[in-house]
């Protein structure tokens, strides 16, 4: 109860006292938070044992911000860059038997990953 009193106190003196904080104080916050959430994605990413994971968590994140970004205007999607992936042990020579097998590859991974992380994943399963 203490919590919920002490957030409605401070977004009220926030409210009222924002013409008269300067701009660079009101950031402060807010890049706060920002390196918190930094140094908590990076010690994850450390720990972790799937790297490929994360590389390609970050890249779907930075595409998903960049889509829905209202300041993004004349947003023209492109392919997925199959040269950043590890090549296949016996590729096939056709392009996309080649692409579908990564594709596949990449699922399987995906799902070896959420098997192994119960702790994560466990209200994803259906």
């Amino acid at each position: 109860m203490a919590n919920a009193f002490l957030i409605i106190c401070g977004s009220l003196a926030g409210l009222l006292l924002r013409s008269r904080i300067p701009q660079k104080i009101l950031e402060l916050p807010v890049r706060g938070m920002a390196l918190f959430i930094i140094s908590l994605g990076v010690g994850m990413a450390i720990k972790t044992e799937h790297s490929l994971v994360v590389i390609a968590s970050i890249a779907l994140g930075s595409l998903v911000a960049y889509a829905t970004d209202p300041a993004t205007t004349g947003y023209q999607p492109m392919h997925v860059n199959f040269g950043l992936v590890p090549p296949l042990e016996n590729p096939p020579r056709n392009k996309a038997q080649r692409r579908a097998a990564l594709a596949e590859r990449a699922r399987a991974d995906l799902g070896a990953y959420v098997a192994s992380r119960p702790d994560l994943f466990a209200g994803a399963r259906g």
